[in-house]
């Protein structure tokens, strides 16, 4: 019976440090795809969507993450970029408004390009491509004083762009990154003094780390891996070296 309560009890221990460790395992490699006709394209003017963001009623999504995307996409090349707001302002000067209104409803909603109304706006705006991006993941987990673990900060994203003669997927990008604080292990909370007795102390439970370090880390990787011309010659090995081993399965 005893061996029997002890087992339960571990096995209880062990559910609960994995509860403690699921944001940890939402980690992920970042995924890049380029196709050919990428390096074929006029990319001139590229317009940026507005950013989708995950259920959620955190306002420092809003605050932190445009202006890193903005800052970095416009670090990747020589292309003019047009914002959200630029784009609209000349759809509703070309009298494109309600076209302009379903190209993002449909964007924000569904994750997908509208072609009706993105070709109405493409009248007024003249882009070469266009850009969607999504922070699909945006949590933090502390711990409980009695768990053992890391407190966690977990931000993810994914950014498209397609052509917009053709709305051909030209590049793709994602990465799940999930900070650690430092480890913490509530049963070290005895100590002794100078006198040999032993005293309990209060530990303090990590801080998962600040969202500002962990998504500008994040967009950094996503929006930095835009191709540039020395990357060609690499994506192109890699492109086909995964479509010869897609097509041998």
């Amino acid at each position: 019976m005893k061996r029997l309560i002890g087992a339960m009890v571990a096995a209880i221990s062990l559910v609960a440090l994995a509860g403690s460790a699921i944001a940890a395992k939402e980690k992920s490699q970042l995924a890049v795809k380029v196709d050919p006709a990428f390096w074929e394209k006029p990319l001139n003017k590229i317009g940026l969507l507005g950013i989708s963001y995950p259920i959620s009623n955190d306002a420092m999504m809003a605050e932190i993450v445009p202006d890193l995307i903005n800052g970095t996409l416009q670090d990747q090349g020589e292309f003019t970029l047009l914002y959200p707001d630029d784009i609209r302002m000349a759809a509703e000067r070309g009298g494109f408004k309600q076209a302009y209104d379903t190209l993002i409803r449909v964007w924000l909603s569904r994750g997908e390009i509208d072609p009706p109304s993105l070709a109405t706006v493409q009248a007024a705006v003249g882009l070469d491509a266009i850009v969607g991006v999504e922070l699909t993941h945006w949590e933090q987990h502390k711990l409980d004083f009695s768990e053992e673990g890391y407190s966690t900060t977990t931000v993810g994203l994914r950014s498209r762009l397609w052509s917009v003669s053709d709305r051909i997927l030209l590049w793709e990008a994602s990465l799940v990154k999930v900070g650690k604080s430092p480890p913490y292990d509530p049963s070290g909370s005895s100590a002794s003094d100078a006198s040999g007795t032993s005293r309990q102390t209060v530990k303090t439970v990590p801080d998962p780390p600040k969202y500002e370090d962990i998504a500008e880390d994040v967009v950094l990787e996503v929006i930095g891996s835009y191709p540039k011309p020395e990357d060609k010659d690499r994506l192109t090995r890699e492109a086909k070296k995964k479509k010869k081993k897609e097509a041998g399965r």
